[in-house]
């Protein structure tokens, strides 16, 4: 998102004018946060695999599961504890919540079976949006082609 963001910040002057007119903000204090943030597009690799954020080496809940020894949230007897209830980063500690409590319930080689599906189901959805796009565009520009012609 801060990469789309970015790319239109960097090409359109007039954003700079409107905030400046605006007083909104530093527009090059903004645009600099815009390019650290759209760097920092490696996702968290989950606790299990050396987890963490590029820009976030101390992620809190890695480190009470490292310090605890465990694999998951689920396995603490504080489960659904205050590091995973509040910020920062609370919409993401909500989906590690909603992931424990499917490993907890259906088992981490069935979660793991179900979540590959999903993946695969995601990714075969978005392949054929992205083709219905390119044969309507393509169709499209078949259309103006014809009638410009005739």
């Amino acid at each position: 998102m801060a990469k789309n963001l970015l790319y239109y910040v960097e090409r359109s002057n007039s954003l700079r004018l409107i905030a400046e007119s605006q007083n909104a903000l530093n527009y090059d204090e903004f645009v600099k946060v815009l390019k650290w943030l759209a760097s920092q597009d490696k996702p968290c690799k989950g606790c299990r695999f050396g987890g963490g954020w590029s820009w976030w080496t101390d992620c809190p809940v890695r480190g009470c599961l490292l310090q605890k020894r465990l694999d998951f949230c689920y396995q603490c007897s504080d489960f659904l504890c205050k590091t995973l209830k509040e910020e920062p980063l609370l919409a993401h500690k909500k989906a590690i919540v909603e992931a424990n409590n499917q490993i907890k319930s259906i088992g981490i080689e069935t979660y793991a079976e179900q979540s590959q599906k999903d993946f695969a189901e995601r990714l075969l959805l978005n392949l054929s949006r992205k083709n219905a796009a390119a044969s309507e565009n393509i169709a499209w520009k078949l259309s103006a082609c014809s009638t410009h012609h005739n």
